[in-house]
């Protein structure tokens, strides 16, 4: 991981590891193995948790999945193959800075969430 991760990073994003990376991921157990937190840790990167299923704290589910049911809402599909390519156009569909302004949000609705003693943000 580490001799992959940190090259491929500079590639795409140049400047990021310099400007300080803030990591999202859920409680997977991939994520809490020891030799990742310790290397996580190691490179000074800031990890946020949240619980295992959130729905109104869940990136994907507070902005990515709203917008592929907007994309397939009404369709009916002849197979799982269909399903499949439609939700991967819809993904692909998904703008951009509407994904960047999703995840900013989320500061504000961890925010609440703490600020109401963790209980559902509307």
């Amino acid at each position: 991981m580490q001799e992959k991760l940190r090259p491929a990073i500079r590639k795409k994003r140049p400047g990021l590891l310099e400007s300080g990376v803030i990591l999202l991921h859920d409680n997977a157990p991939a994520h809490r193995k020891h030799n990742v937190v310790e290397l996580l840790s190691k490179w000074g990167w800031e990890v946020l948790q949240h619980p295992p299923y959130s729905p109104d704290l869940s990136p994907c589910d507070f902005f990515l999945f709203p917008s592929v049911k907007k994309h397939l809402r009404g369709i009916r599909f002849d197979s799982v193959e269909h399903i499949e390519a439609a939700c991967n156009q819809a993904v692909r569909q998904t703008d951009a800075s509407g994904v960047s302004s999703g995840i900013r949000g989320l500061v504000n609705r961890w925010q609440k969430c703490k600020d109401i003693g963790g209980e559902y943000v509307e």
